[in-house]
This record gives structure tokens, sequence and C-alpha cells, in this order.
């Protein structure tokens, strides 16, 4: 661990190396707006680290970070949507990832939860932030993460290439599982979430992880589905991050 260094106007300490996000903290206030946090991420995403909490607190303490590495499989990850639908906030759904069990999608998934990979060569962010769920039918699934085209027929992984899946393990045994949204075992960046117990798409969906909160959420996004999938308002995931 190196010196610290200045970040919008604030001490942070020099980070490990490691394969990491960058923690976005619930803490907000006057030290602490969207601007600054954007300035924060943007300088020190690239160096892979975690904000996992202010270390003091009052005046410019309210700018000093715990850093450390993030290191995937030491513990299962949580991370966030913000949803809204219309355009108006609805609340904030949490999943926990089964990275001990799926590392691989889960490692997809948190990466596009978080956005620190970037930009695919062609230029799409790899980000879920501003993304839609596309395809939602009541008493099924709520389905989302075409991050390329948006209406389900695009997608792409955080390895460039589709990855095969891990594990049929996990079971669709309650609800809201979370699950990668396959075309022949092809996984990109298209996942799913029941809506109810789905027995029957074991074997043949991968799921890595589970809502952990925000079920209720999930029941507004539920009330604007159709039987045909086409939502009667725009479900959309205005912000994603990882919490843990």
């Amino acid at each position: 661990m190196g010196a610290s260094k200045n970040v919008a106007g604030a001490r942070v300490p020099a980070t490990y190396s490691g394969d990491a996000a960058l923690r976005k903290s619930e803490r907000k206030g006057p030290q602490y707006d969207d601007t600054r946090e954007s300035a924060l991420r943007e300088d020190l995403v690239a160096e892979r680290s975690v904000v996992t909490r202010p270390l003091l607190e009052g005046g410019e303490a309210d700018w000093e970070y715990e850093i450390r590495e993030y290191v995937p499989g030491e513990r299962n990850p949580i991370v966030f949507f913000d949803v809204a639908i219309s355009g108006e906030a609805v609340g904030r759904i949490e999943f926990t990832l089964r990275d001990d069990v799926v590392p691989r999608a889960c490692e997809n998934f948190r990466c596009l939860c978080t956005g620190e990979r970037g930009r695919t060569a062609e230029g799409a962010a790899l980000w879920y932030k501003g993304s839609r769920l596309h395809r939602v039918i009541p008493d099924f699934v709520a389905q989302g993460g075409d991050i390329t085209k948006g209406n389900g027929s695009g997608g792409v992984s955080i390895y460039g290439a589709p990855f095969e899946d891990e594990t049929f393990d996990l079971r669709h045994d309650r609800r809201g599982t979370l699950s990668m949204a396959t075309t022949g075992g092809a996984n990109t960046s298209q996942f799913f979430l029941a809506l109810r117990p789905c027995d029957f798409l074991d074997g043949k969906h991968v799921v890595f992880g589970y809502v952990s909160a925000g079920l209720e959420v999930l029941d507004l996004v539920e009330d604007v589905g159709t039987t045909q999938g086409r939502t009667r308002a725009q479900v959309t995931i205005a912000n994603c991050g990882q919490l843990a």
C-alpha cells in the first residue's frame, strides 16, 4: 500500500491491487454529494479498489475512506439495482450473489453492476445502469440486461465472448431467484428474476443469486408486466452498484 493521494479535495489512501469494484457508500450529505462521488469513482475504479466505509465523520473527515482489495470468492457479494418506472424512482432491489457456487456468472453480474470494466471494443458500456427490464410476465419472470440493444436480442459479457453454463446446483425454488437468460448455454449480460418458484427451469438456466431485500419493489415491477411480456410502463435500472 502506497502513500495517500488527493481525490476531489480529499485525502484518500492509496489502493491495493486486485480485481475489485468501488463500493458506493450509502452515506451522503453536504460533504458527499453525487458529483464528488462520481469523481471518486472515476479516480479509483481503474485501480480496482473497494471503498468500504468512511473512517471518520464530520468536516473533512467525511472524505477519509478505508480501501481494501476485493478477492473473488472471499465472500458472496451484495449488489443492488435502483429501479425507476416511467422515470419515477420506486425503490431498491438488493441481490446476494452465490459466488461460492457460481463464480464466473457472479463476477460477470457484479462487474456489470459496478461498471468497472468500462466499454467493449465496439463502445458499448459494460454497465447495467440505464438499461431496461424489457420483458415482464406476471407470475413468471422479469428479464433484463440487454445492454447493447435493449430489446432482448442483444447482450455482451465482461469476458467478451459468451460463456458456458457452470452448474445447475442452485434451484429456482423461490420468488426472486436470479438466473442467466441463455440461448444454448451462451451466457452474456441478460438475466431474469423468477416471480415465483419455477422448478421446470432447473437444469436449463443457471441460478447464481437471489433477491435479499426489496421484494416489494419487484412487486411493483410485476404490476406493469403483461402476459405477452411487453411492459405497460418503462422499467429502468436507474442506478446500480455493489454494497458488500
